[in-house]
């Protein structure tokens, strides 16, 4: 969808990847972005990094750094911020990902070259229809089974631990059973087991833990990943309560 021409009509079209938490739209945007064939096609790619940001001049000047490696933003005004924005991609044909954040920028990077493109991600089907250019939103969806068990078997056994340990491999299909075919809730807990050894640590995981975590109805990644916080050890579990202190919106503490 980046290269093909006929998705190049417009000066700037926007592609909308779309899925809940955990499925990976990050992660395949990177991997768009990062490849070689999608470099050489735009004369400028870059990533604005803006999640969780509700003010329109901060995430146009986050937009300004990240296309124009701007330092500093904050001395200048709104409309100053769009100007240079403009200015960053002018006569470029360009590619600019937003990552689960979008904006109307449309009519203020039209001075961009024709086949310019701005890849979105969101959860929200409404969001992609709203914003996206292209006839359809590339829609991310679940693994199948058999990918979702290659996948934790990468992630929780060591080499030839699952020829040598039947039961233990028994044990972990029915806990990726559990993990709703979502790749991050797999990552999560594929990780947590690694550092289990023995049958009765799975059992007492697919048990005691797994059952309040169970991803395959509603799509809710949160209580997969509270699993690492809950397994963390006192110390760091103290570090990321500060971390998170730190990093919250004054607006949002409580």
């Amino acid at each position: 969808m980046l290269l093909d021409p006929k998705y190049a009509e417009e000066i700037v079209s926007v592609i909308s990847i779309v899925g809940f938490g955990g499925l990976g739209k990050t992660t395949l945007a990177q991997l768009v972005f990062n490849d070689e064939r999608v470099k050489k096609h735009f004369d400028l790619a870059k990533w604005a990094c803006v999640r969780e940001v509700n003010d329109h001049k901060e995430v146009l000047g986050k937009i300004l750094k990240a296309l124009s490696d701007h330092m500093s933003y904050n001395d200048l005004s709104r409309e100053q911020i769009q100007s240079q924005i403009r200015e960053a991609v002018k006569e470029k044909k360009f590619l600019l990902v937003l990552d689960d954040i979008w904006l109307d920028l449309i009519s203020l990077l039209q001075c961009g070259n024709r086949g310019s493109k701005i890849v979105v991600t969101t959860r929200s089907d409404v969001v992609a229809s709203v914003v996206g250019t292209v006839p359809e939103p590339y829609k991310l969806g679940l693994l199948t089974p058999e990918e979702s068990w290659t996948l934790f078997k990468l992630l929780a056994f060591r080499k030839g631990q699952e020829e040598s340990n039947p039961t233990l491999a028994q044990i972990g299909k029915e806990i990726v059973g559990n993990c709703g075919n979502v790749p991050l809730g797999i990552r999560v807990v594929g990780s947590l087991l690694y550092s289990k050894h023995t049958e009765k640590e799975w059992e007492l995981f697919r048990d005691a833990q797994l059952s309040k975590a169970k991803l395959v109805d509603l799509g809710n990644i949160m209580p997969v990943l509270k699993l690492i916080y809950d397994y963390l050890p006192s110390a760091l579990k103290q570090c990321f309560a500060y971390c998170s202190f730190i990093f919250v919106p004054k607006r949002l503490r409580v």
